[in-house]
């Protein structure tokens, strides 16, 4: 830590902090930001909250300001990989930030967020697989912020552009109910229900949200789009009389799997009581 106040003052000293702040508040700040406990996952929302705008993909809400957004991708293009950053934003272009840890949190605008991690280090400090993925990923597709894929067509390398693989509208909506099932999210199942989509829609094998959350085993998810709740002031489950967000309660997948012969095979006790409940087959 004395490094980072030595460091702070020298900044103060050229000015590099608006007026009226506060260094020390600033450093403990920044040193419970150094002290979160991430995973891979939730870094790679974080990640895809910040591609997107500043808006959490998953939940729709707005976490930062579009100003904060720019400012903080701006440093992570320019700094974001310690002693590496100029290579890598002369070579592969976008912004990412790296840790000591191995991981790497990468940023494309407005396609995606990922974060990778593998924990063995080069002599920059960063993640030799992660800047790995990185390079190939800069190799594919045309993410460089100064690349141009439609005017490559004499390189032996052409990129892939993929805005023209973004899908459209309907699989995208598809895939979010679909993995609000997987992830028992249920606060978002009901917001798409009341925005009038399906909750009966199902992927390219067929699976349904229904067979997802069964085989997640996410017990209030199943409650809910089988239409079960408790009874008030006990724990006894009751059919709700506002009936139920889907209308297959026996949805067959590619295989002919339904989501109570997957919970059978997963040996899921408390998932076969409630689709039998509905008389599920």
């Amino acid at each position: 830590a004395d490094r980072n106040f030595c460091l702070g003052y020298m900044m103060k000293e050229a000015g590099a902090f608006p007026e009226g702040t506060d260094l020390i508040e600033t450093l403990n700040f920044y040193f419970m930001c150094c002290s979160l406990t991430l995973n891979a996952r939730t870094m790679s929302v974080f990640a895809a909250t910040l591609a997107n705008g500043g808006v959490n993909p998953l939940t729709g809400k707005r976490i930062f300001q579009e100003a904060t957004v720019r400012n903080c991708l701006s440093i992570a293009l320019s700094c974001g990989m310690y002693d590496y950053s100029g290579q890598f934003a002369f070579r592969m272009g976008f912004p990412a930030k790296s840790g000591v840890s191995g991981a790497v949190m990468v940023v494309i605008p407005g396609v995606m967020g990922i974060a990778t991690f593998s924990p063995r280090l080069d002599e920059s400090g960063n993640s030799v697989r992660g800047i790995e993925f990185c390079r190939a990923l800069g190799e594919t597709y045309s993410f460089h912020l100064y690349g141009f894929p439609d005017t490559t067509i004499h390189s032996k390398h052409r990129l892939l552009d993929i805005s023209k693989y973004g899908g459209n509208d309907d699989e995208k909506n598809i895939a979010s109910i679909l993995q609000a099932a997987a992830e028992g999210d249920v606060k978002a199942l009901k917001g798409f229900a009341s925005a009038g989509m399906s909750l009966d829609v199902g992927d390219y094998d067929m699976r349904t949200s229904l067979h997802l959350a069964v085989c997640s085993n996410h017990v209030k998810v199943v409650e809910y789009l089988l239409g079960i709740k408790k009874q008030r002031g006990t724990s006894k489950r009751v059919i709700s009389s506002k009936g139920r967000p889907i209308s297959d309660i026996s949805p067959k997948d590619r295989w002919g799997n339904t989501p109570l012969s997957d919970a059978n095979r997963m040996k899921l006790p408390e998932m076969v009581s409630l689709l039998e409940m509905v008389k599920a087959e």
